[in-house]
């Protein structure tokens, strides 16, 4: 196969693999970086960088019971036919290794 879709499809995949790897890298220095100025925004030319937080919830023993229970019930709403679904096709692509 002369350059494929597929190959040309798992070559843009490794790619973007190792794009997310540097931007992830590059995030956590611009972070840095803007903590040590004490700066929560840098605008440039090509675009506005600001710090945002985001909250992250630790919840009770009751609630996760409740998920729990709510999870328990999906179960059986899906194996008795009561709960129902839909279906889409999807591209999926594993890296030989």
């Amino acid at each position: 196969m002369e350059n494929s879709i597929y190959e040309q499809y798992a070559l843009v995949a490794s790619q973007v693999k190792e794009l997310q790897i540097k931007q992830k890298l590059l995030s956590l220095q611009c972070l840095a970086e803007m903590e040590s100025n004490n700066a929560n925004q840098m605008k440039a030319d090509f675009g506005t960088f600001s710090t945002v937080e985001r909250k992250k919830w630790t919840y009770t023993n009751i609630v996760k019971e409740l998920e729990k229970s709510v999870k328990e019930q999906k179960k059986e709403e899906e194996e008795n036919g009561e709960a129902k679904f839909e279906t889409s096709k999807s591209l999926r692509f594993q890296v030989t290794k």
